[in-house]
């Protein structure tokens, strides 16, 4: 039953993060390079403070934004109020939070709130793939 699949057996083994005061163009440029649409904004002892995405970015360059030299920073373009899920959500629960709230990404936290991972709709589509081939 695809219900009893966890969210914590598919996340990536690589979790890339940003920090507020990261210059913005280093985070595209790590998006890019890494091929991943938005990453969790992490502070100085790891906590979760934001989250972000490629949207972010380009709705900074629509509003004009993205190149004002007083917003070079992460924290300008992250969205501070970020969805998360937990390790032990199984995927169906969390495929359809993400129809729900229009999300690409969650954010996911273990029992103690602490960041472990990011699941995405490519690895919730990679769940969906995999349980029809063993069916």
């Amino acid at each position: 039953m695809l219900k009893s699949v966890k969210v914590s057996d598919y996340l990536p083994d690589r979790l890339i993060k940003f920090t507020p005061d990261m210059n913005i163009f280093r985070a595209v440029d790590q998006m890019l390079e890494y091929k991943i649409s938005g990453a969790p904004v992490v502070d100085s002892t790891g906590k979760l403070v934001g989250i972000l995405s490629q949207r972010d970015c380009l709705q900074n360059v629509i509003e004009g934004s993205f190149y004002d030299d007083s917003a070079v920073t992460v924290a300008h373009y992250m969205t501070k109020e970020v969805d998360t899920i937990r390790t032990d959500d199984d995927v169906v629960s969390v495929a359809q939070k993400m129809i729900r709230n229009n999300r690409r990404r969650f954010p996911v936290m273990d029992d103690a709130g602490h960041l472990v991972g990011m699941i995405t709709l490519a690895e919730i589509l990679r769940v969906v793939r995999d349980f029809a081939e063993h069916r």
